[in-house]
């Protein structure tokens, strides 16, 4: 399930605010019972860039926090087999993983 904060972006048009990203964790949840791989190992295999590591800190309410920066609010949450991910702004994202979140940019 796709979710948009509305809270805090009214007039976002989740179609252009996620990109590709929401379109490949939909592939993911339609293979996910034939695959083996976390969603975190499927999107660095679809993502042609690699996901590299930035760190930082997602909290309960899914706002990122990374030091020295202003807190980032969610703009798409999506619920995975894997747990919720979450997409920032300035291509930010947090992919559930067994022990938090790896948090990389996809842009």
């Amino acid at each position: 399930m796709l979710t948009v904060n509305e809270n805090v972006y009214p007039n976002l048009n989740k179609i252009e605010a996620g990109g590709f990203i929401p379109i490949w964790v939909q592939q993911y949840e339609e293979v996910y019972d034939i695959i083996e791989m976390s969603l975190k190992e499927y999107l660095d295999k679809t993502y042609q860039f690699g996901l590299h590591e930035m760190g930082g800190e997602v909290l309960k309410d899914g706002t990122y926090r990374y030091p020295g920066d202003d807190d980032l609010p969610w703009i798409l949450r999506m619920d995975t087999p894997d747990g919720t991910m979450y997409q920032y702004m300035y291509g930010i994202v947090a992919i559930p993983t067994e022990d938090g979140y790896f948090v990389t940019r996809m842009d």
